[in-house]
């Protein structure tokens, strides 16, 4: 049984793609219970609704910032999350192998499901899109990536999760991850040499880039001298110092076997 959240629309468009996508997965079999966020209702309280009457599959219809969302709720829990995107970014829509609704409807039906890694914010944020510490100005941290600590000054650190590192099936039909984080470092000013100097302790070959850096870590540890907002989908959810982990196998959810690459 499937039960969809929507979110609240914001005009008439909004309601006419809402009864749009009704009809498609009415047309599918799919028919379930709607409901739609409202000040009256948040996303917690219909995930808690959907998991007291025993839904099997919970399909978030919506942004990054509701699917986000009902993702953190549903971890490790013993139901599916279903994903029907409207205007999703790069990262939900890599994960699901999906760009739009009306693929995203067939998919549903097809129920194609894989387990993936969610991240985690220590103590209790879990996130499978990405989360980002940002300043106009660079600032000063200092890093703990897997132990191996260093100071730097940077403008952005995204962390992305590690639910996009799973890739196609290879020969044996089996699905290869990487539960490590995404993390992806920057420094917009002329002079980041101490960013450049990390890169290449961290992989040991040239950058083309000085102020960018990319790599992976299973524990990312980060602190700086004045607190520092970490946002999830333009949310602010804690400030500097924080630690990001992995959650392994947290979360079943329903994608396309074509992956978006």
């Amino acid at each position: 049984m499937y039960y969809y959240i929507m979110e609240q629309p914001k005009n008439s468009s909004d309601k006419n793609l809402q009864t749009k996508i009704r009809d498609m997965v009415g047309m599918q079999g799919l028919a379930g219970e709607t409901s739609v966020v409202s000040p009256a209702r948040s996303v917690e309280e219909l995930v808690d609704i959907a998991l007291k009457k025993n839904y099997s599959t919970v399909v978030a219809v919506g942004s990054d910032k509701l699917i986000n969302k009902v993702a953190s709720l549903l971890h490790s829990k013993d139901v599916v999350l279903g994903v029907i995107p409207i205007k999703t970014g790069q990262i939900i829509n890599k994960i699901i192998g999906l760009d739009n609704f009306e693929d995203a409807c067939f998919a549903l039906k097809k129920r194609y499901i894989k387990v993936v890694d969610l991240a985690y914010l220590y103590p209790g944020r879990y996130f499978i899109t990405d989360a980002q510490i940002e300043s106009d100005k660079p600032f000063k941290v200092e890093l703990d990536v897997d132990s191996a600590k260093c100071v730097l000054e940077v403008t952005n650190i995204n962390i992305v999760s590690p639910a996009i590192n799973t890739q196609n099936l290879n020969n044996n039909n089996e699905e290869q991850t990487d539960n490590r984080l995404n993390i992806y470092i920057s420094n917009s000013s002329q002079e980041a040499s101490s960013l450049k100097k990390f890169y290449y302790w961290l992989n040991g070959n040239k950058i083309q880039d000085k102020s960018n850096c990319i790599f992976r870590a299973r524990k990312f540890i980060i602190n700086s001298e004045t607190p520092t907002p970490v946002t999830i989908n333009g949310e602010i959810v804690d400030k500097t110092p924080v630690i990001f982990t992995t959650k392994p196998k947290a979360l079943k959810i329903i994608t396309n076997r074509v992956k978006i690459v």
